[in-house]
């Protein structure tokens, strides 16, 4: 039986630690000054939930600390077509999409970086 290509699933996405790295794990290990771990939970058609970690900065560290500060998960919601064109990158595009709405409008403060 195959699925409808409308079908949609949710990815549920939260913000599980932030991390400054030392000078040496910046050095020695190709860290940004900052990483964020994130907690993904697919559907289980899809998969397991996912730890992902991800070196951060400018706009897309600003827009993880906001994701942070709020306590619940994201949800998002993605259609099969979505899933057929980024299974190899599913978990950076899913927290991507997940941050989208954490953008602050122009003029608005942030994070110095």
């Amino acid at each position: 039986m195959t699925e409808n290509v409308s079908t949609q699933h949710r990815i549920s996405i939260s913000c599980k630690a932030l991390q400054l790295n030392s000078a040496v794990e910046m050095k020695e290990g190709g860290r940004f000054p900052t990483s964020i771990t994130f907690h993904l939970v697919p559907p289980a058609s899809l998969g397991r939930p996912y730890d992902l970690q991800l070196n951060l900065f400018g706009e897309d560290l600003n827009r993880a600390v906001r994701f942070q500060q709020k306590s619940d998960p994201s949800v998002v919601e993605i259609g099969l077509d979505w899933w057929v064109r980024h299974c190899k990158t599913w978990r950076e595009d899913i927290i991507d999409l997940a941050l989208q709405p954490f953008a602050f409008a122009k003029g608005a403060g942030g994070i110095s970086g």
